[in-house]
């Protein structure tokens, strides 16, 4: 299925990309509005949305909690929400704990 993609897909291409440049010079002034407010709307849902959704999703604060709080003898384990950026903020490995009752023990 892969050759069908180059095969396809490439020789229309070119003609399309020539045609949209086209058709897009001619309304320079509208590509400037469009390229503007696109600048605008993902800087704001970029600020406003997207760094809280990581920070929310993010155990960066465990995780240093984690590298102060934890020798090098100790085992450090999560049981439930696991999240694997614990590992890379603590610089420790973290092991996940599975509920016993899904393997029937």
């Amino acid at each position: 299925m892969a050759t069908k993609y180059t095969t396809y897909t490439f020789p229309y291409l070119l003609p399309i990309a020539l045609l949209v440049a086209r058709q897009l010079h001619e309304r320079y002034s509208f590509v400037k509005r469009v390229v503007l407010n696109n600048i605008i709307l993902y800087t704001i849902l970029t600020f406003a949305v997207v760094i809280p959704l990581c920070a929310q999703y993010s155990a960066k604060n465990i995780g240093y909690i984690v590298a102060d709080h934890v020798t090098a003898q100790d085992m450090v384990v999560s049981y439930g929400n696991y999240k694997t950026s614990i590992d890379y903020y603590s610089g420790r490995l973290v092991y996940r704990i599975e509920n016993l009752k899904i393997f029937h023990i």
